[in-house]
């Protein structure tokens, strides 16, 4: 049994419990589905207290779209994440809303992604992990995912594989 949405997240959705209805998954084509998409999901993570002036605060609270973490967001209806992964000189990969950095690894995202998985299990959810607009903190890497490992499909595949989560690099 899911938790009951919160009166802020059910006033952006159309059905009464932030849930959309049963699909006859049968006869749906993927193609075809319509699913809730949480836009930068990882500016959820971004936390008031995280910045340093009132001009870092200002920059950051216009670059948050979402409230809440992975969990929390599919939790609260979404069941396709947009990430916007920033792979690091030390290759962590982070997050990034354009120009702002959002401090918070990869695999905490898709750990808690997978956590809300795991706590959903009996409910046969599928969550759409949609990695886009790729950053580098260098221009040393690239996406060709060469053996020096340097790539970041190499850094995020390594994370995928640690959670059994099946990547498909399109």
């Amino acid at each position: 049994s899911r938790k009951p949405c919160t009166f802020a997240m059910r006033a952006q959705f159309q059905f009464p419990d932030c849930f959309v209805p049963a699909m006859n998954s049968d006869d749906l084509l993927l193609s075809e589905a319509s699913l809730v998409l949480s836009h930068n999901a990882a500016t959820g993570y971004i936390r008031r207290a995280s910045a340093t002036s009132y001009g870092a605060s200002l920059t950051r609270a216009y670059s948050k779209n979402q409230v809440g973490t992975a969990y929390d967001q599919l939790n609260n209806g979404a069941r396709a994440l947009d990430l916007r992964p920033r792979l690091l000189s030390n290759g962590t990969v982070i997050f990034q809303h354009d120009s702002i950095n959002i401090f918070v690894s990869f695999e905490t995202l898709i750990s808690d992604a997978v956590r809300w998985c795991t706590d959903n299990a009996n409910d046969e959810e599928l969550v759409l992990l949609l990695p886009s607009h790729f950053a580098y903190q260098t221009s040393d890497y690239n996406d060709d995912g060469g053996e020096g490992g340097n790539s970041m499909v190499s850094a995020m595949s390594r994370i995928y594989q640690k959670y059994g989560i099946n990547y498909l690099h399109c």
